[in-house]
C-alpha cells in the first residue's frame, strides 16, 4: 500500500525485485518518487541502488536503471547540480552498452535532456550521440518500442539546438543508418518528420553525399501505400505519412535533382490509379516549392509527363490530378518573379512547351476528338492561372480556334453530317473555356483579352446564327455562343466592349428570348440579360433602354402575334402546319391531368383559329383538313368538339347530372363560339366528303 512515510530502502528493493507483480511495482515506485520529491536526494537513491545497478541478474540491473529513469521522468522539476547531471548522463550513456538496460537508459537520457538541458554541455551530447549510434545491437535490429525511443531521443537532441557542425554530421548520419529499412508506421511517421527537421535545421551542413543518403533512405517509401487496419488504435493515417514524406522531399533544395526524376520515372511505369494520383500530387507539391533554378533541367520532362497524363489518363481521377498539377506549376512559373531570368527560362521550358504541344495535337486532330478535347483542357488550365498565361494562350491559340469555329459554322448549311455540328460545339467550348479564365477580381491595366474582343464577338454571333439556322439536333452550340458573349460582358472587372457592342448583344439576347424555338436557349439569353442588368448601373441602363420596350410591346399587345399568324395562314402549307398546333396550344391538353388545363390566352387563341379558318374558307383543301386529317391522328374539329363534349360530361358527373348554366362555365363560353364558327365554315365551304364526315361524327356523339 502507498504511504507517505514508507522508508526508501524497502520501496527500492520492492521495485527492483522482478518477482513482484505490476501493482506492487507501481506502489513501490510511487513511494520512491514521493520520498525523492519530499526530502531525499537523488544521490541517496543512487547509493541505495548501487548493488542493484551492478547486479549479475539482467532483470534486477534493468529494473534498477528503470527506477532512476522513472524518477527523472516523473519529477521534471527535480533540482540537479551540473556535476550531478553530468555524472548521470555519463552513467546512462555508458550503460547503453548493457542491452537489458537499454530501454531504461533511453528513457532516462530523454528525461535529462528534456528537463535539465541547461546543465548538459555540448560535449556530453556528442558523447551520447556517438554511443547511441554504436550500440552492441544496432538500432534497426531493436524492437519497435525501443527504436521509437531512439528516434525520440534524437529528436530531443535536435530541438536543443546545441550541436556543432561535427555533431550535426554525426546526428544525421547516425539517424539515417538507424532509419534505414524502418517499416513500422508508428516509427516511420516519426522518422520522416525527423528527417525533414534535420534537413531544415542544418542546411549548410548538408553536402551532396548526405543529400544522396537522405534521398536513398526516404525515397524507397514513395509512393506511400499504407492502409491502416480497421480500428487502428494508433491513429496513423496514410495522409500523415504522405505529408511527412513530401516534407522530406522539399526540406532541402538539393533534393530536387533526385526527387523529380524519381517521380517522373515511377509515373512512367505505374498503372495503379491511386499511386498515379499520389505521384502527380507530389510532383505539384515539390515543383511549386523548389527554387526555379533547381528545376530548369526538369521543367520540360515534367511538362511532357503531365501533358501525357492529361491526354492519355485512364480515368477521371488521373486526368483531374494531372490537370491540377499543370495548373499549380503553371502558376508557380508565371510572372512576376523574384528571379526574372530564371522565371523566363522556367516559363519557356514548361508553359511554352506544354501549350505548343497541345496546339500541335489539336491542329492534327478533329476538334471533337478525345485528343483535342483533352488538349483544350491544357490550354484553359494554363490560361486560368495568371494574366500572363491567359495572354500567351490567347495569342498562341486564338487564331487557330477562331478559324476552326468559322470553318465549322460555315460548313453547316452544306453538311448533313452530325460531325460538323459536333466540331463546332467542341471549338466553341474551348473558346468559351478560355473566356472563363478572365479574372473577375483583378482589373489589369491592359486586360489580356482586350486585343481579341472584336474577333471573338464576331465569331460567336456568326456561329450563333449559323447554328440556330442549321443545327436541329442540339441546342448546345447556340447556348455556348450566348455564354461566351455573356462572359465578354460579365467577367472583366472593367468594361471591354464599347456601347454599340453592348447594344448589339442586348438586342440579340432580347430577340432570342422573344423568338427562339428552343426553351433552353431562351433561358440562356434570359440569364444573360439578368446578369448584365445586375452587374452595373450602366449595363442596367442598356438593358432597360434596349430590352424592355420590345418585351413590353409583346405583353401589351399579345394579339399582334396572333394577327400575324392569321395573315400568314393564307398560304396553304402554313395553314396546314399552323391550325392544329395552335389549337392544341390553346387547349393545353395534358394526358396526366384529369381536368382540362386551358392556356391563359385560350379565348384569344381559339378565336384566332376560327378567324384563320374563316380567312381560308375559299380553299376547299384547307377547310377539308379541319375535318379530314392528313398526317395528324386527329383533326381540328374533332379536337375542339371532343374537348367541349368531354368537359360538359365531366361537369355533369361532378354536379350529379344537374342542369348546367353554360353562361357561367368558362370553358363553354371560351370554346363553343369559335367551334361553332369552324363547323359552320366546314358545312358551307367544305367538300361533300368533309360535310358527310362532320355530320356522321356529330350525330355519333348524340347516340353515345
Amino acid at each position: 500500500m502507498f504511504s507517505l512515510d514508507a522508508p526508501l530502502q524497502p520501496a527500492v528493493e520492492g521495485f527492483v525485485d522482478p518477482e513482484n507483480g505490476e501493482s506492487q511495482h507501481t506502489t513501490h515506485l510511487n513511494n520512491v518518487v514521493m520520498q525523492i520529491h519530499r526530502n531525499t536526494s537523488i544521490q541517496d537513491l543512487i547509493t541505495l541502488l548501487g548493488p542493484q545497478l551492478t547486479h549479475v541478474q539482467d532483470k534486477r540491473r534493468s529494473r534498477a536503471t528503470l527506477l532512476l529513469a522513472e524518477v527523472l521522468t516523473r519529477l521534471p522539476e527535480l533540482k540537479l547540480a551540473a556535476d550531478t547531471t553530468h555524472l548521470l548522463l555519463v552513467f546512462f550513456v555508458e550503460r547503453l552498452a548493457d542491452t537489458p538496460s537499454l530501454g531504461p537508459c533511453l528513457k532516462a537520457l530523454s528525461a535529462l535532456l528534456s528537463f535539465h538541458a541547461a546543465a548538459v554541455p555540448a560535449a556530453d551530447i556528442l558523447l551520447l550521440l556517438e554511443s547511441l549510434f554504436s550500440l552492441p545491437s544496432p538500432i534497426p535490429t531493436l524492437g519497435q518500442a525501443m527504436r521509437k525511443q531512439c528516434f525520440q531521443l534524437m529528436n530531443i537532441v535536435l530541438e536543443l539546438n546545441v550541436v556543432d557542425t561535427h555533431g550535426a554530421r554525426v546526428l544525421m548520419e547516425g539517424f539515417l543508418a538507424a532509419m534505414d529499412g524502418e517499416k513500422d508506421p508508428r516509427n516511420l511517421l516519426l522518422c520522416l518528420q525527423l528527417a525533414s527537421a534535420l534537413l531544415t535545421a542544418f542546411p549548410s551542413n548538408v553536402d551532396a553525399d548526405l543529400i544522396r543518403l537522405f534521398f536513398h533512405v526516404t525515397s524507397c517509401y514513395f509512393p506511400i501505400t499504407f492502409k491502416p487496419p480497421p480500428n487502428d488504435p494508433y491513429g496513423i493515417t496514410s495522409a500523415q505519412l504522405v505529408a511527412a514524406l513530401r516534407s522530406v522531399f522539399i526540406a532541402h533544395d538539393s533534393m530536387a535533382k533526385h526527387v523529380v526524376p524519381m517521380v517522373l520515372d515511377k509515373l512512367s511505369r505505374t498503372t495503379v490509379t491511386d499511386m498515379t494520383v499520389d505521384m502527380l500530387d507530389t510532383l505539384a507539391f515539390c515543383c511549386t516549392r523548389y527554387p526555379l533554378n533547381r528545376l530548369l533541367t526538369q521543367f520540360t520532362p515534367v511538362a511532357t509527363t503531365v501533358y501525357r497524363s492529361i491526354l492519355h489518363g485512364d480515368n477521371q481521377a488521373v486526368i483531374a490530378a494531372a490537370t491540377a498539377t499543370l495548373r499549380a506549376i503553371a502558376k508557380a512559373v508565371s510572372p512576376p518573379s523574384s528571379l526574372p531570368g530564371m522565371q523566363a527560362l522556367a516559363w519557356s521550358k514548361f508553359v511554352v512547351h506544354v501549350v505548343q504541344t497541345a496546339l500541335r495535337d489539336m491542329q492534327d486532330q478533329a476538334m471533337d476528338s478525345m485528343v483535342s478535347l483533352r488538349a483544350a483542357t491544357v490550354l484553359t488550365g494554363v490560361a486560368a492561372q495568371s494574366a500572363a498565361g491567359l495572354t500567351y494562350v490567347l495569342e498562341s491559340s486564338l487564331p487557330f480556334l477562331l478559324s476552326r469555329v468559322s470553318a465549322a459554322a460555315a460548313a453547316l448549311p452544306t453538311s448533313s453530317c452530325c460531325s460538323t455540328s459536333s466540331q463546332l460545339e467542341a471549338a466553341l467550348a474551348c473558346l468559351v473555356g478560355l473566356l472563363d479564365c478572365i479574372d473577375v477580381d483583378v482589373d489589369h491595366v491592359t486586360p489580356p483579352v482586350l486585343p481579341h474582343v472584336q474577333p471573338i464577338q464576331a465569331a460567336l454571333v456568326q456561329s450563333f446564327h449559323f447554328a440556330s439556322a442549321h443545327v436541329a439536333n442540339s441546342s448546345r452550340p447556340q447556348r455556348l455562343c450566348l455564354q461566351g458573349l455573356a462572359k465578354l460582358v460579365l467577367r472583366p472587372p472593367s468594361p471591354l466592349l464599347q456601347d454599340d457592342s453592348v447594344h448589339s448583344l442586348v438586342d440579340l439576347w432580347t430577340t432570342v428570348v422573344l423568338t427562339h424555338a428552343a426553351a433552353d436557349v431562351r433561358a440562356e439569353a434570359t440569364a444573360a440579360l439578368k446578369a448584365t442588368a445586375n452587374k452595373s448601373a450602366v449595363l442596367a441602363h442598356h438593358v432597360r433602354e434596349r430590352s424592355l420596350p420590345p418585351l413590353m410591346h409583346v405583353v401589351a399587345s399579345p394579339e399582334d402575334v396572333l394577327a400575324v399568324l392569321a395573315e400568314l395562314s393564307t398560304e396553304p402549307s402554313i395553314f396546314m402546319a399552323l391550325v392544329l398546333p395552335l389549337c392544341q396550344l390553346g387547349l393545353g391538353i395534358n394526358p396526366n391531368q384529369p381536368l382540362l388545363q386551358l392556356h391563359p390566352q385560350t379565348k384569344d387563341i381559339a378565336s384566332a383559329v376560327a378567324n384563320i379558318v374563316r380567312l381560308n374558307q375559299l380553299n376547299v383543301a384547307c377547310i377539308d383538313a379541319c375535318v379530314l386529317p392528313t398526317t395528324a391522328t386527329t383533326s381540328v374539329v374533332q379536337l375542339l368538339v371532343d374537348t367541349v363534349v368531354h368537359h360538359v360530361r365531366q361537369q355533369l358527373e361532378l354536379n350529379g347530372h344537374a342542369l348546367l348554366n353554360h353562361d357561367d362555365d368558362a370553358v363553354t363560353v371560351t370554346l363553343v363560339p369559335p367551334t361553332a364558327v369552324i363547323l359552320g365554315v366546314v358545312m358551307q365551304h367544305g367538300s361533300i366528303q368533309a360535310q358527310e364526315t362532320l355530320l356522321q361524327y356529330v350525330l355519333s356523339l348524340f347516340l353515345t
